[in-house]
């Protein structure tokens, strides 16, 4: 049906649903065809032991990069290293990495900038889809909208981002996952009250409601919210730091994995129903990450399958990115001054 559809749905509604999830055209790019050696290259791919984030583990080793597996399971990660030395005859590496810890996240960046003079790519794929509202981070964030973790983990990385552009004389490639679930996020694309746990964040709740309507309710409104905030990090990093790294972010398509696993039974019926087997979603994120001709599109973010699509206007409100980096960069303060003195 996909060969059939996607390709007309694409000319005609190529920002739709349809086209980006259900009947997307078929790909043409081949990760183990296509992707040049990566012979040198060190990588880090965030939530690399399962879903989306192992195919991409498993593609870039297959072109002989280095590459860091960051998740806060070591049993998973290990089941996956496991695995994908059987599969390619080469060793990942697990770095422990809890993205709803900023403490975590600080310890992963300087194990991992003890070990490593450079970065390369850096996919920030991990993500929680329809967790329980009352799960809240370490720090008492919102879970689902946890942007603090992946934001503050690339910019502790800068450093060795830019080294990687300053010796290979091209830029390093940061990839955000997002998804078209973006759509879902209302008004401007960042309730901030919903951030940060307490009385505002549950009024907001309460004024969402409650559906399993996808799109409707609070589950699904905070979600989009998450998958907006992805792409307005991306775009932030690539406004602040294009000198050091091109910044892109991808929907994956409607794929397959651990992400529904907090989902109801109707959604988990919908899914086996609509979605792409899990190999697929990580060909987006491959695509901007390895392949050179990605590299004219810095700041792009790309569709299914390896398309690079138009952005919304809430997602090039540049006052929005002020607003937010601001916000973002204020509470990450505070955490370090907190930390210094004792107090986190």
């Amino acid at each position: 049906m996909a060969a059939v559809l996607g390709k007309p749905l694409a000319k005609c509604f190529p920002d739709s649903v349809l086209s980006q999830v259900v009947f997307p055209p078929p790909s043409t790019f081949n990760p183990l065809r296509d992707i040049p050696d990566l012979t040198g290259k060190v990588t880090i791919v965030t939530g690399g032991a399962v879903g989306i984030g192992y195919y991409t583990a498993l593609a870039l080793l297959q072109k002989n990069a280095k590459v860091y597996i960051a998740t806060r399971s070591e049993t998973k990660a290990n089941e996956a290293i496991r695995k994908l030395r059987e599969k390619t005859g080469r060793e990942a590496t697990f770095l422990h990495l809890d993205l709803a810890d900023l403490a975590s996240v600080r310890r992963a960046a300087r194990e991992f900038t003890n070990k490593e003079e450079k970065l390369d790519i850096l996919f920030n794929n991990a993500g929680v889809m329809l967790a329980p509202l009352d799960q809240l981070t370490a720090q008492g964030y919102d879970l689902r909208t946890n942007a603090l973790g992946h934001y503050y983990f690339t910019n502790l990385l800068r450093p060795l981002l830019n080294q990687s552009t300053q010796l290979n004389g091209e830029k390093a490639r940061v990839v955000f996952t997002s998804s078209s679930a973006f759509e879902f996020a209302p008004g401007d694309g960042i309730e901030f009250d919903v951030l940060k746990g307490g009385p505002a964040r549950d009024a907001k709740i309460k004024e969402y409601g409650v559906s399993s309507i996808p799109g409707k309710g609070a589950g699904w409104m905070i979600y989009g919210i998450s998958k907006f905030a992805n792409v307005l990090t991306s775009n932030i990093f690539q406004h602040f730091y294009a000198d050091e790294l091109s910044s892109y972010s991808v929907n994956p398509g409607g794929i397959r994995s651990e992400l529904q696993r907090h989902g109801s039974s109707f959604e988990q019926v919908i899914s086996k129903a609509l979605l792409k087997p899990t190999p697929m979603g990580a060909l987006t994120q491959l695509y901007v990450g390895t392949m050179p001709e990605a590299g004219n599109e810095p700041g792009g973010y790309f569709i299914p399958w390896a398309r690079v699509s138009e952005q919304k206007p809430r997602l090039k409100n540049v006052e929005l990115q002020m607003r937010f980096k601001e916000w973002v960069d204020a509470e990450l303060q505070a955490f370090e001054e907190a930390s210094e003195s004792g107090r986190a």
